[in-house]
């Protein structure tokens, strides 16, 4: 419906109305409100001065959005929120449906399974994106179904009961599927992480149990409740006989070592990427009784200072609102610093010096913590510098470890280089004649926390991984076979080597260090060192948004090296080969699968919803993707570099 032309009385000069605490005319609000477009295109809705007669017989002249429909005034003070309740008015509704230069399509252009499949995909599209179920009964949403064709579109509860139960169980049979056809040929891995949320089951622990894909992917399987269920989820986790992933804690190493013993076919490792984050934990450690106490954590102590005062200085205004209403009982502004006005620094310094709070408040010393005390020191910026470079190979890892990749043959040489580089640093920057030099006492000690934290968390499967994987055997000449990369090991590496491919195997150990040997120095066949070879020459450097990186040979690939061509010969090998290969080493997936959770429980609409709804939400968002592309699993990857 085309809106009339505006009709400006005489008297819209002289009138006045309140509007954001101002007093306007209501010729000068008319045309401010005009030009700020609030009122809608639709052609519902015009902006217009009005005269009405009120309830008290009053004459009330004021500039109003009036409905088209309907002639009804609503107020101007929030005009979109008033246009959105206006909308719900039946006889708007209905005058709309009557008057729409589109009419709806007959029903019978659609038949029942395609309209069910159209609601269908609709509720997908709720629960992929997180919106709460209330939009569900939207009444623009609801018009546009009419407009289509479904007169009876799904509504809110169906959206939180019917709907979701049966997406998520057609979802669950294919998940399930996908599960049991990749359980007949690579090995799975279990990746586990504990969380809790204040809205989640009123804060009770949860644990994510995620399936990692040997190639590479990651499968939401489900979250155990352990106040309820915690015995159960465990029998029907490990009932996959899948490999186990956990977080890095104490207890974690020492139940995983357990949990190795009772299940000796199982790779039972700790997440590489919670280690370096531990290791950054050590590195921080300013406590001088403690062992790991090294200069380089009053660096960093300092530094988490500084990010406090400056992520949180609301505690700053909220101990100075404190000490106001103490001392004045009632809240005072402060003078603040002008850079134009360098005159009212006399008054910021009364301030600081006469005002009781913030006396008060300084002598209680809530200034002192939450300002940084040494950050000034005049080798500050040189110790700072140091610390930077010290830790960005570490953060370097982090990055590319996090990827749902399996990265186990990799993890050994990872630790190699951050131990060549501690000890390299300590060496420049303690140099007097290096770049940034400082003194010797900053750096001492700093290699021996890196070496004691690779200590911690080596796996003999990790040596195993880097000896069996392709992209690690060394070159000799073109065309001939190359060799593994055993002396790159120590003696006890070598030994552990041949325990985890007899354990992995089910061998004998003599038989499995006697194939290890032969693999090591005895002749391949043609087939088996043109296949290494090729997997050798796709290692190489390339440009990737603006940076060198080095693409190696995709995860499937390497297995199938070991399938197709090693698997005759050297059969023992290739067995364990089969499992090392398909080993994740981070519990990442778990992490970002919490981070869906955190969103669900986050919205205020969604305080009473239950674990198990909340589970069949995520479950969706997690594994929607999973039965329409799988293309992440053949793209090229790339080498973990950390400098």
């Amino acid at each position: 419906m085309a809106s009339p032309p505006p009709v400006i009385p005489p008297w819209a000069d002289t009138e006045t109305q309140m509007f954001n605490n101002k007093q306007w005319t209501l010729m000068a609000l008319y045309h401010h409100l005009k030009d700020t477009k609030l009122v809608r295109k639709s052609g519902n809705y015009a902006l217009q001065i009005t005269e009405r007669v009120g309830s008290n017989r009053k004459v009330l002249r004021a500039v109003s959005v009036v409905c088209l429909l309907c002639s009804a005034c609503l107020s101007v003070n929030n005009i979109p929120w008033a246009q959105t309740q206006h909308n719900s008015c039946a006889a708007c509704v209905g005058r709309h449906a009557s008057t729409s230069a589109t009419p709806p399509p007959p029903s019978s252009a659609q038949s029942p399974a395609v309209l069910a499949e159209a609601k269908q995909e609709f509720s997908l599209f709720l629960y992929t994106s997180g919106t709460p179920f209330a939009r569900a009964d939207n009444p623009h949403l609801k018009r546009m179904f009419q407009l289509l064709g479904v007169h009876d579109s799904p509504t809110a509860k169906q959206m939180r009961t019917s709907y979701l139960s049966s997406s998520y169980s057609r979802l669950k049979k294919k998940v399930t599927a996908v599960v049991e056809q990749l359980l007949l040929g690579m090995s799975l891995m279990l990746c586990t992480d504990g969380w809790r949320h204040r809205r989640a089951g009123k804060g009770q622990p949860l644990v994510n149990c995620v399936l990692l894909k040997a190639v590479g992917g990651a499968i939401f399987h489900h979250v155990c409740q352990l106040d309820k269920d915690h015995k159960q989820a465990a029998s029907s986790s490990t009932g996959h006989r899948i490999l186990v992933i956990m977080d890095s804690p104490t207890t974690n190493r020492a139940a995983l070592k357990i949990l190795g013993e009772q299940h000796p076919l199982w790779i039972c490792i700790t997440c590489i990427v919670h280690a370096l984050n531990l290791l950054c934990k050590d590195l921080a450690n300013n406590s001088r009784r403690s062992e790991k106490h090294t200069e380089v954590g009053r660096v960093l102590k300092e530094v988490q200072q500084i990010a406090k005062t400056l992520g949180d200085c609301h505690k700053i205004s909220s101990a100075l609102d404190i000490a106001q209403l103490e001392v004045y009982g009632e809240l005072r502004g402060v003078s603040a610093h002008i850079d134009t006005r360098f005159a009212i620094l006399f008054t910021i310094c009364k301030d600081r010096r006469s005002k009781d709070a913030l006396r008060n408040m300084r002598e209680r010393g809530d200034w002192a913590k939450v300002s940084a005390g040494s950050a000034n020191h005049a080798c500050f910026d040189v110790r700072l510098d140091a610390v930077i470079s010290l830790m960005q190979p570490i953060f370097n890892a982090i990055q590319q470890l996090e990827a749902n990749r399996p990265l186990l043959s990799q993890v050994m040489k990872v630790w190699d280089d951050l131990l060549q580089w501690a000890t390299q640093w300590a060496d420049q920057s303690g140099d007097p004649s290096g770049a940034n030099p400082v003194d010797w006492s900053f750096v001492l000690g700093v290699p021996r926390l890196f070496r004691d934290r690779a200590m911690k968390h080596y796996h003999p499967a990790m040596a195993a991984a880097r000896v069996l994987d392709p992209i690690n055997f060394l070159p000799t000449r073109p065309g001939v076979q190359p060799l593994p990369p055993m002396k790159d090991l120590t003696a006890e590496q070598q030994q552990d080597v041949k325990l985890v491919v007899a354990r992995l195997a089910e061998a004998a150990p003599d038989a499995a260090a006697e194939e290890l040997d032969n693999f090591e120095m005895g002749a391949w066949d043609p087939d088996m060192t043109r296949g290494a070879n090729i997997i050798l020459r796709m290692t190489k450097a390339t440009e990737l948004n603006g940076r060198t990186v080095t693409v190696i040979a995709p995860a499937h690939q390497r297995l199938t090296w070991w399938q197709v061509y090693a698997q005759s010969k050297f059969p023992i090998l290739a067995k364990a080969a089969m499992r090392l290969l398909s080993v994740h080493v981070s519990t990442c997936a778990a992490e970002r699968n919490w981070s869906a959770w955190g969103r669900t429980f986050a919205d205020a609409h969604r305080n009473n919803l239950s674990i198990e709804k909340a589970e069949e939400l995520v479950f969706i968002q997690a594994n929607d993707e999973l039965t329409n592309c799988n293309q992440r699993d053949l793209e090229k990857e790339l080498a973990i570099e950390l400098l």
